[in-house]
């Protein structure tokens, strides 16, 4: 039951909004032509547009799966991270939190009121 709960901490984790893991970059050509597909910085990464993102997490999630059928668990380890509160985050972590803080931000109102805009242009 404890890894669970940390398993459930590292999530509610995840919606902390003092810590920033990545932000969608308003002034980007792609953000503004597409505000649905808006260009997303994970801090300390790289620049995706949103889907790529989406689809590299759902990818590494992927070799995640491969990786413990093989019984490779010191590469399991370095893909996935620890499951504890620790100053570093691994590189699956931070996509995965900039993701959850990225469709907050598309979920709010006035981005919303954005994507509207564009809409009609």
């Amino acid at each position: 039951m404890g890894t669970i709960k940390k398993a459930l901490s590292v999530l509610n984790e995840a919606r902390v909004k003092t810590e920033v893991s990545g932000y969608i970059d308003m002034s980007d050509p792609q953000t503004i032509a597409n505000p649905q597909d808006p260009a997303v910085v994970v801090v300390g990464l790289a620049k995706y547009t949103y889907e790529s993102l989406k689809k590299e997490v759902e990818r590494q999630l992927k070799d995640v799966e491969k990786l413990a059928k093989r019984g490779n668990y010191e590469g399991l380890y370095s893909v996935i991270g620890k499951l504890t509160k620790s100053d570093l985050e691994s590189p699956l972590q931070a996509k995965i939190r900039t993701l959850v803080q990225v469709e907050e931000k598309m979920a709010s109102g006035p981005y919303k009121r954005k994507i509207t805009l564009a809409k009609r242009k």
